[in-house]
């Protein structure tokens, strides 16, 4: 079957690339505007500044990249491998998305207080664990929703 799935992510060329040809599409509309000087250097710093900082997103270098999944549809559970905090178990996925081409989870984490999210392009795993993430992600039996004990429901108020 498709559980459980244990894959590593490496970095992306296809997501450097897109990356990249909207940042050259940012700076192309730049310098076809008609702007101030003061604006003009304003924006074209910050353009450059994000593409720096995407495109070392992109190279999963940063201290919360994550470089690993483990996901166990059957159990109901995941694990994410980050690069500073190893093994963090996921409590419950918010958003999933499977395309061909790549795969987009938002997923609430028990030991982090906002939201994380993750993009696996086609070319950052094999092809036989992104296919596998792909299904899982559309069809497989999500997290356990959080026990009625957590959020304050006493037992018969129903």
């Amino acid at each position: 079957m498709f559980s459980p799935l244990e894959t590593g992510i490496r970095p992306s060329r296809l997501l450097k690339g897109i990356v990249a040809v909207c940042h050259l599409l940012a700076l192309i509309a730049l310098f076809l505007s008609d702007l101030s000087v003061e604006y003009f250097c304003l924006l074209l710093t910050l353009s450059l500044l994000s593409l720096l900082w995407q495109l070392n997103r992109c190279r999963l270098s940063y201290a919360d990249a994550v470089l690993a999944v483990r996901w166990d549809a059957n159990r109901k559970q995941m694990f994410l491998f980050l690069r500073d905090s190893g093994w963090l178990q996921v409590e419950q996925i918010e958003t999933a998305v499977a395309l061909p081409w790549v795969v987009v989870l938002r997923l609430r984490m028990k030991q982090r207080y906002f939201i994380q999210s993750l993009v696996v392009m086609r070319d950052a795993t094999d092809a036989n664990s992104f296919r596998r993430l792909r299904v899982l992600a559309s069809f497989g039996d999500y997290l356990a929703p959080p026990d009625d004990s957590a959020t304050g429901s006493l037992p018969g108020s129903g």
